[in-house]
């Protein structure tokens, strides 16, 4: 069995030592206070459903159906689902609906009519009609002609739709459902769709902490060397399993900051909890120095960096170059078009400027040395001293070159006389001659001695790294021959379980000391920031078919954000991408109804910020959508 397995599950276990969160519960005399749950808030609302008047039926159709409760919204034949959450803002003339976060509106005017309010209460100017039957109906123009969506009630649980082409329809109208979750759907929806902060998490009594980041199904626990994978298997809990016996460590989200470790089977004596050290605020700027390259980069082809005083320094073959923090917490570097973020004490991620140009991730490679930056700063401190020694000598040789020629023209000074001039002239010009020869040959001597000199050099450091580099594996391959002979001995079971809870923990050690921000402190914000609202719209890729002569794309109408605003530029893309990113998946839902996008995360185009904001592409094969 590999080390690194051993590793992973002697860690994980580690993790679980020391008081649990159980038997500090159990110490408690009184039960925590009981909080009202949003699933009492829904089921008020679906009480107050049932209950509504004729007349706000008739004003309002199958949207009324909707008032009060979560749904799942879906389209049939297709896996992606969105949970939303229907309520009375004010009951019979104002509906709200709710998607992670951003609400919009449905308002009832005076004269009869249903306007649809987006999240930043802007009217859409769409047409609502309700039928004498309940459906709910709205005509968009869209690519080829204008769309009809139909909204029908289907009982008391179910509300279905269309949307399909006016006139001239040659295919088959686009169908789904919203369908009422009940409590326990409604805890297992959220939970599926619950997202860590990622960062440095704490365990509770502060006996140790683990590195956490959540990318799809899998929740990443980072060390210093190695990443332990939990993959989701229901809700907010993720597993990973040992090969070497039945042990199955459990990680379980319980809010954005909050997660809980555990042993399966085993839960209430060995559950602890940790909690995000800087709650949901940014990550502050820790970085465990070592090498760094992408994931299965050879550590030979990645560079070394460390991070101390808000200057993340790269030593790299060609020399050491600097990245300084701003004020937004970014590091930027007049040698880079962009600017470099610290994710976690164990991943780096370059931003280019371009905006077609993605980000990516470098983290810090298994067996990374902590001295690696050390080490490349002392062979370029080496190779500079070399060359500082051939340049002093040098400098020596010249001044005795000089000297000898000085000699020369005083111990051969020239015959002069007034019938000879033309001998005189001959043999300056030939003592001059010789002399440059000379100095040339001692120059190009000089500079053929300093070039062996500083080849030597180099040869006789990566010598040494070579040298070195054999010993740490000589060792790591005793250790993994040890390791692997008394597990062929052990007993596994409880005496297997003992030996794995005395292992080192994730991130750090008993004694190692706890990293500590550096002089940049938490990512804070300039005193010269100004609240701007920003016109912005998004795109995203469709998939294309028989009908397109081109690559179809789907764009939003332009809109506004309002954001924190830099004069100076510093850190406006961050903050205008945050400002947007809730409206993303609405973005996403609203092209899915004309097509297929290629991607879930659409691009943005914010005025000032991107070039192209100006000239968004118009054509009759793309799909224009209404934010």
């Amino acid at each position: 069995m590999k080390l690194s397995v051993i590793l992973a599950a002697a860690s994980l276990t580690a993790l679980l030592s020391g008081p649990s969160l159980a038997q500090q519960e159990d110490s408690s005399s009184s039960p925590p206070p009981q909080e009202p749950t949003a699933l009492a808030t829904s089921q008020h609302n679906q009480n107050a459903n049932s209950s509504i008047d004729p007349e706000t039926r008739k004003n309002w159709g199958a949207l009324a159906s909707l008032a009060g409760g979560y749904w799942l919204w879906k389209i049939d034949g297709t896996e992606g689902s969105l949970l939303l959450e229907y309520s009375w803002k004010e009951p019979g003339r104002v509906l709200e609906v709710r998607q992670e976060g951003v609400a919009s509106t449905w308002e009832l005017k005076s004269n009869g009519k249903l306007v649809l309010r987006d999240a930043n209460g802007n009217d859409t100017k769409e047409k609502w009609i309700v039928a004498a039957d309940g459906t709910v109906s709205r005509k968009k123009k869209g690519y080829g002609g204008d769309f009809i969506l139909r909204l029908q009630p289907a009982g008391a649980d179910r509300v279905t739709f269309t949307v399909q082409k006016e006139k001239n329809a040659l295919n088959p109208p686009t169908r789904g459902s919203y369908v009422r979750l009940n409590e326990e759907e409604v805890a297992l929806a959220k939970a599926e769709r619950m997202r860590i902060v990622d960062g440095v998490f704490d365990r509770e009594d502060g006996a140790s902490y683990v590195v956490l980041a959540q990318e799809g199904d899998t929740l990443l626990a980072k060390g210093p060397s190695m990443s332990f994978p939990f993959k989701r298997e229901q809700g907010a809990e993720y597993r990973l399993g040992s090969p070497s016996n039945d042990l199955v460590m459990v990680y379980r989200i319980v809010d954005p900051t909050t997660v809980e470790l555990f042993e399966e089977g085993n839960e209430k004596a060995s559950l602890v909890r940790f909690t995000r050290r800087h709650g949901t605020n940014a990550q502050p700027t820790e970085l465990a120095p070592g090498v760094y390259g992408r994931p299965g980069t050879s550590p030979a082809q990645a560079n070394s960096y460390t991070l101390s005083g808000g200057v993340l320094a790269q030593a790299a073959s060609y020399g050491v170059q600097h990245y300084r923090q701003g004020a937004d917490g970014f590091f930027r570097s007049e040698l880079y078009d962009g600017v470099v973020r610290v994710v976690d004490p164990y991943t780096i991620e370059f931003i280019p400027r371009n905006a077609g140009t993605p980000p990516h991730k470098i983290v810090r490679l298994a067996n990374s040395s902590p001295t690696a930056f050390a080490d490349a700063q002392r062979a370029e401190d080496e190779a500079e001293r070399q060359w500082r020694i051939e340049e002093a000598r040098m400098a020596a040789e010249d001044a005795q070159l000089a000297r000898l020629e000085e000699q020369y023209e005083a111990d051969n000074p020239p015959e002069v006389t007034t019938n000879n001039m033309g001998g005189f002239v001959g043999g300056l010009l030939k003592g001059w001659s010789e002399a440059t020869a000379k100095n040339d040959a001692m120059e190009q001597s000089m500079r053929d001695s300093a070039n062996e000199a500083i080849a030597r050099g180099r040869a006789e450091y990566a010598r040494r790294q070579a040298e070195e580099a054999r010993r740490e594996d000589t060792r790591l391959a005793a250790i993994e021959r040890a390791q692997d002979a008394r597990e062929q001995q052990a007993a596994f079971a409880r005496q297997e379980q003992a030996r794995l809870n005395s292992a080192p923990q994730i991130g750090a050690a008993a004694n190692t000391p706890q990293p500590r921000a550096s002089a940049g402190g938490t990512i804070s914000q300039s005193s010269g920031l100004a609240s701007k609202s920003v016109r912005v719209w998004l795109a995203v890729g469709m998939e294309a078919t028989d009908r397109n002569t081109i690559n179809p794309s789907c764009y939003s109408n332009t809109f506004t954000v309002d954001v924190e605003w830099d004069p100076k530029g510093w850190g406006n893309h961050g903050r205008v991408a945050d400002a947007v990113a809730p409206l993303k998946s609405a973005f996403i839902a609203k092209c899915s109804q004309h097509g297929k996008p290629t991607s879930s995360s659409p691009n943005t185009w914010a005025e000032g910020l991107q070039d192209g904001f100006a000239t968004k592409p118009q054509h009759a094969q793309h799909f224009y959508v209404n934010m």
